[in-house]
């Protein structure tokens, strides 16, 4: 910027520092003002105009989510007592022998005849819920070709699981009955059987609704994983239903799409990998190919995908850089039918890909460069979030989706599997009094040009950055539901606390024990939930649990809960140096959580 003074242009700079605040006969003519605005996190990333070199300064607020390590509710209706020969009573042995010489305490062995319709048949300890799949399992040695499971009547198809004497049918239960079996038509001969257990799942509640099931085959492995876990369930006791960690994968399954081949040595990718225009150059090295605009200023790269895009789905793309030597104002853009720009990563580049509309024939992916420099490619990556999270994670920054999907990559260093089903633990759990589950703090990060900060900060939290120093400031207050006064609210299970003489913002409260509602209406259609009542002066907390009516019994019960609020109590977290500059002529901010932003804005005129 200029200054023009008896028709001379003076330049109002010290040298090569900063520009210079200039003033006429009492009035500034040219210098700068300060500007401190609210940034949103949907508004990112955001351009900052009229900027230097000057420190930024900014308020970083924090976010909170409750997720938990993967369960499952086990809802067995079957006995499974030890010794068995205790449990015969509680079976029904039809047109079939039970072998008291032969069984012993860890199985039965039943004796059917040859040409003759028998079934073993145990009594269930719950009625099956109608409409919900079941999984009959038997862990036997039978003839996969002449037997069959039922439930309530209901007869399904044997599966046996891999080479094992694992045996099951899923079932939707559709009538009223105690019992399931697993029987017999027409056996060629008499047949001896040993059945070591017998169960009967709920399958809605042991994937809590969350898995997408497929074959009754991967079933029965996600079920038998619970059973042999050493650490899991003990065969002792009756028919059990209780919560039991989810050993080896998570509560919720996906589908792992990957659209881009990544062979090793990368010389044999010259077939899906081509230069598109003539500027600059491509390299093929064993372990990564490298691009370089050269003198050119450019060079576009063309990937060939393995399949067609799908209209309406979301897909993440990015790839590892291992190096890359950029000059400043050089751009890296992606490209499927329409150009956009693409976010830089700790290890990389990505970007989210809302395929809503390409020509049909598209089945390409490219890279550009615009500038100069080189930039080496480890590993690229077109990944179907639709068909990987089910709707279930909705996750929309680049940053937080990349870690997600890095954490299941089925195969992080080349080749990748192009179709393969993942575990995905991190879909959170709602938290109960028999799940409880602790609030965890969001890894919020902001960047401005070059410089970038980040932390795990709460809801209740704020890093405050002057420009070279920062302070965490964190207003959190942690109470447990046995030190509180319960009233008896309206209706039955509810009960309130009285918090306006510790809740200072009432946008939140969280409990270890109960999920956190959005209304009064809500917390009505729940088993177990939390809810605050905001812009009133009482700030009452509400909480509802279905065990309960009475506060008195509610308050012991569950006086280990936690709540979680916004206190007037501030604790100083952290302290230490942060530099965070601006950049000439604009700075480019980008970040995952709001922000207070102040910074100066130079100008040559009077604001």
């Amino acid at each position: 910027m200029s200054v023009i003074y008896n028709q001379k242009f003076c330049q109002p700079f010290y040298t090569n520092y900063r520009p210079l605040k200039v003033m006429r006969n009492g009035k500034k003519i040219a210098g700068w003002h300060k500007v401190s605005e609210g940034f949103d996190k949907n508004e990112s990333p955001k351009i900052l105009q009229g900027t230097y070199n000057d420190p930024l300064q900014f308020t970083m607020h924090g976010e909170t989510y409750q997720d938990s390590t993967p369960y499952v509710m086990w809802n067995n209706s079957v006995l499974n007592c030890r010794p068995w020969s205790g449990h015969v009573d509680n079976i029904i042995f039809n047109n079939c022998e039970y072998i008291a010489a032969g069984s012993s305490s860890n199985y039965i062995q039943v004796k059917v005849n040859k040409g003759e319709l028998s079934w073993v048949e145990f009594r269930l300890n719950s009625l099956p819920v109608q409409g919900n799949r079941y999984l009959v399992l038997a862990n036997a040695n039978l003839g996969v070709d002449y037997f069959y499971m039922s439930l309530g009547g209901i007869e399904g198809e044997l599966t046996r699981y891999e080479n094992t004497a694992w045996y099951g049918s899923v079932i939707e239960a559709n009538s009223i009955s105690l019992s399931a079996a697993v029987g017999n038509r027409s056996l060629p001969q008499t047949f001896i059987f040993n059945l070591w257990n017998f169960f009967v799942i709920d399958l809605e509640l042991f994937f809590n609704g969350l898995y997408k099931y497929s074959s009754t085959e991967d079933i029965m492995e996600k079920v038998i994983e619970v059973i042999e876990n050493p650490t899991g369930l003990e065969w002792i006791s009756e028919g059990q239903a209780r919560i039991v960690d989810y050993p080896a994968s998570g509560s919720f399954v996906g589908d792992w799409k990957q659209y881009i081949k990544n062979p090793f040595p990368c010389t044999d990718r010259q077939g899906d990998i081509n230069k598109y225009f003539p500027e600059g150059t491509l390299t093929f090295n064993n372990d990564n190919i490298t691009l370089n605009t050269g003198n050119d200023g450019e060079v576009v790269v063309k990937f060939t995908l393995t399949d067609y895009l799908t209209l309406g789905h979301k897909y993440l793309f990015y790839f590892d850089t291992p190096s890359y030597e950029l000059q400043p104002g050089s751009t890296v853009t992606y490209n499927v039918n329409t150009g956009s720009s693409l976010t830089e990563t700790i290890s990389g580049f990505a970007a989210i890909l809302n395929i809503s509309s390409y020509d049909d024939h598209t089945k390409s992916i490219t890279i550009q460069i615009n500038g100069t420099g080189t930039m080496t490619i480890k590993k690229l990556n077109l990944i179907d979030l639709t068909e990987l999270w089910k709707g279930e994670y909705t996750e929309t920054d680049v940053e937080d989706a990349l870690s997600k999907v890095k954490q299941v990559d089925p195969s992080p260093l080349a080749p990748t599997p192009l179709t393969t089903i993942v575990p995905i633990p991190y879909i959170p759990v709602i938290p109960s009094p028999m799940t409880p589950i602790e609030p965890t703090p969001k890894t919020v990060w902001i960047k401005a040009g070059d410089y970038r900060a980040e932390a795990d900060l709460h809801w209740t939290d704020e890093l405050i950055c002057d420009g070279s120093k920062y302070k965490i400031n964190s207003y959190m207050k942690v109470v447990n539901i046995g030190d509180l006064d319960w009233v008896k609210g309206t209706g039955n299970n509810k009960f309130y606390w009285l918090g306006k003489n510790d809740i200072l913002r009432d946008e939140k409260v969280l409990s270890n024990y109960y999920p956190l509602v959005a209304t009064r209406a809500d917390l009505d259609r729940v088993d177990y939930g939390i809810y605050i009542e905001p812009n009133t002066f009482n700030r009452l907390v509400y909480i509802k649990d279905k065990d309960f009516n009475k506060p008195a019994l509610f308050k012991q019960a569950r006086k280990d809960g936690k709540i979680y609020y916004y206190s007037g109590e501030v604790n100083r977290k952290d302290e230490g140096d942060m530099e965070f500059k601006c950049t000439p002529y604009s700075t480019n901010i980008s970040t995952n959580t709001n922000n207070t932003i102040t910074y100066k804005q130079w100008d040559d005129y009077d604001k």
